[in-house]
């Protein structure tokens, strides 16, 4: 299952990381998201670059004024929402 998000170096996404992606998928705007979780939006995009680096594809693309995930973004943010849904179970 965590396969794809692992990089060819084995690395895994930081739990820090798919936060700020579930945030920007949340709100489809890097600049909404940057101001909910308090930080610059330059800085958070330079994020999911990196995150996108590490696990190999494209997260997020730009329409217009939005940032909307990509069908594996997509794909990311269901399997999140999902371990979170897991661990309220627990």
């Amino acid at each position: 299952m965590f396969e794809a998000l692992q990089s060819p170096e084995g690395n895994l996404p930081t739990l820090h990381n798919l936060h700020r992606f579930g945030v920007v998928v949340q709100r489809a705007s890097l600049a909404k998201a940057a101001g909910e979780l308090g930080v610059d939006p330059s800085n958070l995009k330079k994020e999911i670059y990196r995150l996108e680096e590490l696990v190999g594809f494209q997260l997020i693309r730009k329409e217009g004024d939005h940032m909307l995930a990509t069908d594996k973004g997509r794909d990311l943010y269901k399997l999140l929402l999902h371990l979170l849904t897991l661990d309220k179970k627990l």
